[in-house]
């Protein structure tokens, strides 16, 4: 829907304000547990991430949800809250992408119109080839079509699922290049712009977040040569990104140029904030140890995991690491996160050699277990940490990448560890 421009259809001649309306695809949460319902809204306005008026669903092409090698249909979506709407539980653990389509539309603009239309949305080669053309029609139809993404995570998921790299097949998407799910205030968001499946350059970018008048962005820039742009991400909350490609048709049937729109929704949290961690830990050790703040990322990263919360009593742990401080520590940071402990008896300190040293995570409930296996790297930092150099060891450890302190294993159905593959810090 082109908004101030009021859709016009065919040859409905109107003299609207030339700037588009902006359309995003809502989810209420971007992680969720398994059976738990999500609510989707397809909103068009001017004021992210508010909608005008609901979308008509005759105009909608396609809903989906892709999950795994599966694309899923999404029915039951109408009119409600001036957003195109639907509810209801996320199937299988992991990443989902949802994706809407709409179906094509024709506007018809006044030749200075359709001139600054170009303008607002920056689209410089189209204006070019405008330029260079020696006949103007007094009247400009445009063919517009418009695509929004969304994701959601599943929990519990994989570290190294990357379902957010999977392509709906819109004629524009915008594809993340890592989770957006771990996309922080202060980092930068990596996406590529893919065109009819080709990364396209020149592709003006156009980012903002909630809190924004009307059409202003956060971030203004273009795709590489490969497709790709990168956002700066200036604070934490709900974030979209759009692409939008404008260009002249062949010549056949009415129109004369055609657009393509698109658009990512994604919350971005807040900078690296250790310091609810380390007062935790502190509580239950007496003081910061580096395999205390490992045992508490394991913990925070298991009860994600594993679907369960602090102090649930389905939580049973076990540590199974050389019997000396540096390593017992662990289970006091595993406790500081889940609340396990050797008195409720749902938590077993065992002696093990280095090299076998693990601590395993289980849902009675569920009967699923993940094994974390401590890196070299980690094992490296355990052993040369030292009482005069404790508190910056421990700081080092809690905002060391996932990757470099531990793999996991589902021990549901075993396989090669899982190695971390984001730079996850863990959450403020």
């Amino acid at each position: 829907m082109k908004g101030v421009i009021l859709a016009v259809l065919l040859l409905c001649l109107v003299a609207p304000v030339a700037r588009a309306h902006d359309s995003w695809l809502i989810s209420d949460r971007q992680r969720v547990p398994e059976g738990r319902k999500v609510w989707l809204s397809f909103v068009t306005g001017e004021i992210f991430p508010l909608g005008d008026s609901p979308t008509d669903p005759r105009r909608v092409l396609e809903f989906v949800d892709l999950y795994g090698a599966e694309r899923r249909k999404i029915s039951g979506f109408a009119p409600q809250d001036k957003g195109l709407a639907v509810r209801g539980p996320i199937k299988g653990a992991g990443i989902h992408v949802f994706g809407c389509a709409l179906k094509p539309r024709l506007i018809e603009l006044e030749a200075d119109k359709f001139d600054e239309y170009l303008k607002s949305e920056r689209a410089e080669r189209a204006i070019m080839i405008r330029a260079g053309r020696t006949e103007r029609d007094p009247v400009t139809i445009e063919r517009y079509t418009k695509f929004a993404k969304t994701l959601v995570e599943v929990l519990p998921a994989s570290e190294s699922d990357d379902g957010y790299r999977r392509i709906v097949g819109h004629r524009i998407e915008i594809v993340p290049l890592s989770n957006p799910n771990d996309w922080r205030a202060g980092g930068q968001a990596r996406v590529r712009v893919l065109l009819d499946g080709h990364g396209w350059p020149d592709v003006p970018i156009s980012a903002g977040h909630e809190g924004l008048e009307e059409h202003q962005y956060a971030v203004k820039t273009k795709t590489g040569p490969d497709g790709i742009a990168t956002v700066a991400l200036s604070r934490p909350g709900h974030w979209f990104i759009k692409a939008h490609v404008i260009r002249p048709t062949s010549g056949i049937g009415r129109e004369q140029w055609e657009s393509f729109w698109a658009s990512l929704t994604f919350r971005v949290i807040g900078e690296v904030d250790v310091s609810g961690m380390l007062q935790a830990i502190t509580a239950i050790h007496g003081d910061v140890r580096t395999g205390a703040v490992g045992g508490y990322r394991m913990g925070e990263r298991a009860l994600e995991y594993l679907g369960l919360v602090r102090n649930d009593g389905d939580m049973r742990v076990t540590v199974a690491v050389p019997l000396v401080a540096k390593y017992a520590s662990i289970a006091d940071g595993v406790q500081a996160a889940t609340g396990a402990s050797v008195g409720k008896l749902n938590l077993v300190l065992k002696n093990a050699t280095n090299e076998e040293s693990k601590v395993v995570f289980t849902n009675r409930a569920t009967g699923r277990s993940i094994l974390f296996l401590l890196t070299d790297h980690f094992k490296m930092m355990l052993a040369a940490s030292t009482d005069s150099d404790a508190d910056k060891m421990a700081l080092r450890a809690a905002t060391l990448p996932a990757r470099d302190m531990y793999e996991i294993v589902d021990l549901v159905s075993p396989a090669k560890p899982q190695v971390p593959d984001d730079d996850a810090r863990p959450k403020p």
